[in-house]
């Protein structure tokens, strides 16, 4: 499963939101996209708005994204065709949150209106070439509901449902559902006791894992159980004040489990790894996952982990250096479920990839900001760079240190070697906002009104918040 608000480190839940989420949980359960620039093995794809998820069935890329102020859409891209709309759902004053999961014969997604309270959910079913199908509904859902995929197979949760919907006092039944595309197709309904709550599935054909919440009243409990049968079976890990989030079934049947903490901190300077990785045998060994830094994590479930095939797939964040104002280096890896056979696929620092998707055939996504505003999806086919490439920073330089005055605005040049995006600064005297610019690559004009007072200075110290980029400052002489 993928769940993701686009941003992955800006949107992680904070330790005040994962206590909301188990008050509300103790009070119920105890009473457009443009034109693609390909090369042989990376494909990058421009994308308006906001990219919440994504996944890949088989060549094709599916998108979950947010046009601004246009809704939201769930689109299907694939190579040498036109996008197609799988759906579309109206504009909204809240962030959904976005589950997504997809093979070549099957796709689920779900969504919530607020992640923060009891907010309406659906769940969709169908395949990549739709048409998708509401099949699990609820007026005030508790948490996103769990999707996942295997080959034909797909599961989700069905209930769990807050009631009565208007002030919700308990949570309804709960059963976790696994079926195929086709609304004809057999279904099997596995029982969830009244005291768990799933919040992620990961699905091997007719089996798989279950990652169940039980939250008390002052913190979130969790545990990973066996998904077969028509219930639950054996509990496979748990953990109290921290989430064990099932990933993924590597083909050798062990199954991949991701182990967060809600107040973590991870990539700091010296800091140890509040979040783990660990994979476990069928036989009940556990091995840990060591990828070169420390998984990221964004809650509940994660977006940034993900298992196909034999291996697995994170973004991992490396330790900066102490004196380093830049951000925790972020890279894109791949491993054998053994933890051998490492390859660096992507790093960023200002600019890193944001959340991925994997398929068995190796193929690869992810999405990271572009310069210029918006994002974009890239795709890869996989294989180990003979050098690991990073995604530069969106970086600007200030060609001009003296400006005209002329009707109350100034016109500044700037440089912006892969575009750059932000806010100016004034830094004389009172900080004040002058303005914002989005621009591509290359030389631009920038033209700022300045007020009566700072028309007569003689300098004026300007700083410049580059989005994605290290933050500039200079000093423009007026005249």
């Amino acid at each position: 499963m993928l769940i993701a608000r686009g941003d992955v480190r800006a949107t992680r839940p904070s330790i005040e939101r994962m206590l909301r989420r188990a008050l509300l949980f103790s009070v119920a359960l105890t009473g457009v996209i443009g034109s693609a620039d390909a090369s042989a093995a990376r494909t990058t794809i421009p994308v308006r708005g906001t990219v919440n998820a994504i996944a890949l069935a088989g060549e094709t890329l599916i998108v979950a994204r947010q046009p601004q102020n246009r809704g939201f859409r769930l689109e299907r891209i694939t190579p040498g065709a036109s996008t197609l709309t799988l759906l579309r759902l109206p504009p909204s004053s809240d962030e959904p949150e976005v589950a997504l999961a997809a093979s070549a014969q099957a796709l689920a997604f779900s969504t919530q209106t607020d992640a923060d309270s009891f907010s309406a959910s659906h769940v969709y079913v169908g395949t990549p070439a739709g048409p998708l199908r509401d099949v699990a509904a609820c007026v005030a859902g508790s948490v996103l509901p769990p999707v996942a995929v295997s080959g034909s197979r797909v599961a989700w949760r069905e209930g769990g449902c807050g009631e009565p919907a208007g002030r919700p006092r308990r949570v309804g039944p709960v059963a976790i559902l696994i079926a195929g595309p086709d609304p004809a197709s057999p279904r099997r309904r596995v029982a969830v006791g009244p005291d768990a709550l799933p919040a992620s599935i990961a699905l091997n054909g007719e089996t798989g894992f279950a990652g169940l919440l039980r939250p008390s009243f002052f913190s979130i409990n969790s545990e990973a159980r066996r998904l077969g049968g028509d219930a639950l079976g054996e509990t496979v890990a748990a953990a109290e004040g921290r989430v064990v989030t099932p990933v993924g079934v590597l083909s050798s049947g062990d199954g991949v489990f991701l182990l967060g903490a809600p107040d973590e901190d991870d990539g700091g300077p010296g800091a140890a790894c509040e979040t783990t990785l660990f994979n476990l045998s069928p036989g009940g060994q556990r091995r840990m996952l060591s990828l070169g830094g420390c998984p990221l994590d964004n809650g509940f479930a994660s977006a940034t982990t993900r298992v196909a095939g034999d291996r697995v797939y994170s973004l991992v964040a490396k330790p900066r250096k102490a004196k380093s104002k830049a951000p925790s280096p972020v890279a894109f890896v791949s491993a054998r479920g053994d933890g051998g056979g490492t390859r660096v696929l992507v790093r960023g620092t200002y600019r890193p990839p944001r959340g991925i998707a994997a398929a068995e055939s190796g193929r690869v996504a992810w999405w990271q900001r572009r310069c210029s505003g918006g994002m974009e999806i890239v795709t890869d086919n996989g294989a180990a760079p003979a050098t690991a490439t990073s995604t530069p920073s969106c970086r600007l330089k200030v060609l001009d240190r003296r400006a005209r005055v002329r009707g109350g605005r100034i016109e500044l040049r700037l440089r912006c070697p892969s575009g750059c995006s932000g806010e100016v600064i004034s830094q004389t005297r009172l900080p004040r906002l002058l303005g914002s610019f989005s621009f591509g690559r290359g030389t631009h004009s920038l033209r700022l009104r300045l007020r009566p007072s700072e028309r007569r200075l003689s300098r004026l110290r300007l700083g410049f918040d580059v989005l994605e980029g290290p933050a500039r400052s200079t000093v423009i002489g007026l005249r």
